[in-house]
C-alpha cells in the first residue's frame, strides 16, 4: 500500500501547488475569511472550469480511498477519503483569501468536494478490499518494477514524466529549458541552421535517455523493448491530445515537424542497439550521461524567435497551469538524475547484472 499512499500524497501535493501558485502577493483580506461560505451562485461561471475541478480532484478520492487502511470497513475508508479532501479543499480555498491573483470560491470548493466524492465511490464500487489486496496497479508494478521503494519512486518520476509531454510545443519526449521558465536568453544566439541541429540532437538524445531510464526501471525478468514503447506510445497520446486542446496549429504537422522525425529516426535504433547489445550496468551509466547530455543541450539550445515557448497555447485559463508545467517539466530531469544516483548508491543490486535480450 506505501505505493498508493505515495500516489495519493503527490496528486494532494500536487493540487496545493496548481491551487495556490505561484506563491507571491500575499495581503490581508478585505472581507472576513469565511464569508465566501455563504456568497450566493455566481452569475458568471465557467462550465469548463467546474468541470476540471471535479476531474482534478476525482483521483485524489479514488487514490485515498484505495490506500487507506479498509479493515474490513470500505465505506468508512471512502468517507474518510472525502472527508480529507474536504478538508484539504477548503483549507486551499481558505488559504486564497490571502492571495491578490486568487479568489476563493464556495462553488469551487462543492465542485473539488462532488469530484473526491465521485472518485471515492469508483473506489468503492470496484471492491475495495479485493483491490487493496489484488488490484491490477499492484500486479503491473510489481511485474514492470523493481522491488522496494526505489521502484516506487520510478514509477511515480515516470508518472509525472507523462505529465510534462502535455507540454504541446515542446518536442517529442524532451523538457523544456529552465532558462526559458524564468525568461532567460539562450546562451547561444539564434540562426537556423544551428538552432535545427540542437533540436535534432536534443530530440535524439531525450529519447535515448528516457528509454534508458524505463529499462533501468524494468526487473531483469522483463525485456525492455515492449515496456519502453508502449511509455513512448502513450507519451506521444498525451502530446497529440495537448495540441489538439491548447493550441490552433495541427496538432500532427506540430509534432512530427522535419527536425522532430529526424531526431527520432536518429534516435530509436541507437536506444534499440543500446538495450540489445549493452548490459544492464553500462545501460544504468549510459541513462545517466545521455540525460545530463540531454539537458545541457536543451539549456544551450538557441531560443526560436518566431514561435517563442508558450505562445501557441490558446485557453488563457491554463495560461497558469503552464507555467507551473513548464517549471516542473523543467526540474524533472534533476528529479530523473536524483533518482538515478539513489537507485546506484543505495540499492545497487536492484540494477540488473544480467544482459536482457530485445522481445520482437
Amino acid at each position: 500500500m506505501a505505493f498508493l499512499r505515495l500516489l495519493a500524497l503527490g496528486w494532494c501535493l500536487a493540487l496545493i501547488v496548481v491551487s495556490l501558485y505561484p506563491f507571491v502577493g500575499w495581503q490581508a483580506p478585505v472581507l472576513p475569511v469565511f464569508d465566501y461560505l455563504t456568497e450566493p451562485w455566481p452569475r458568471y461561471y465557467r462550465s469548463s472550469e467546474m468541470l476540471l475541478n471535479l476531474l482534478f480532484w476525482l483521483p485524489a478520492g479514488f487514490l485515498l480511498a484505495i490506500s487507506l487502511p479498509p479493515r474490513r470497513r470500505a465505506n468508512l475508508a471512502a468517507a474518510l477519503a472525502v472527508l480529507i479532501c474536504a478538508l484539504l479543499s477548503f483549507s486551499i480555498e481558505t488559504v486564497q483569501n490571502f492571495l491578490a491573483n486568487r479568489i476563493a470560491s464556495n462553488v469551487d470548493l462543492c465542485c473539488n468536494t462532488l469530484g473526491a466524492l465521485a472518485g471515492a465511490v469508483l473506489a468503492r464500487l470496484s471492491g475495495h478490499s479485493h483491490f487493496a489486496r489484488y488490484n491490477r496497479l499492484r500486479v503491473l508494478r510489481r511485474r514492470y518494477a523493481i522491488n522496494e521503494r526505489a521502484g516506487d519512486w520510478g514509477v511515480l518520476l515516470f508518472v509525472a514524466w507523462l505529465f510534462t509531454q502535455a507540454l504541446p510545443d515542446t518536442p517529442p519526449f524532451a523538457q523544456p529549458s529552465l532558462l526559458a521558465c524564468f525568461g532567460l536568453p539562450a546562451p547561444i544566439a539564434f540562426h537556423a541552421h544551428t538552432f535545427q541541429a540542437f533540436k535534432i540532437a536534443a530530440v535524439a538524445l531525450w529519447l535515448l535517455s528516457t528509454g534508458l531510464l524505463a529499462a533501468c526501471l524494468l526487473p531483469e525478468r522483463i525485456a525492455p523493448a515492449r515496456p519502453v514503447l508502449l511509455l513512448f506510445a502513450l507519451a506521444l497520446l498525451v502530446k497529440l491530445a495537448a495540441a489538439a486542446w491548447l493550441t490552433t496549429a495541427p496538432p500532427f504537422s506540430l509534432l512530427f515537424q522535419p527536425a522532430n522525425l529526424i531526431g527520432l529516426g536518429a534516435g530509436a535504433p541507437l536506444l534499440a542497439l543500446l538495450l540489445w547489445l549493452c548490459p544492464p550496468r553500462l545501460q544504468y551509466t549510459l541513462a545517466g550521461l545521455s540525460l545530463f547530455a540531454a539537458t545541457l543541450l536543451t539549456t544551450l539550445m538557441p531560443d526560436n524567435p518566431y514561435v517563442p515557448l508558450g505562445s501557441l497555447w490558446i485557453e488563457p485559463d491554463f495560461l497558469q497551469g503552464q507555467h507551473i508545467l513548464l517549471l516542473f517539466s523543467a526540474l524533472w530531469p534533476c528529479c530523473a538524475l536524483a533518482w538515478l544516483i539513489a537507485l546506484g548508491l543505495n540499492r545497487p543490486r536492484e540494477v540488473p547484472v544480467v544482459q536482457r535480450k530485445l522481445n520482437l
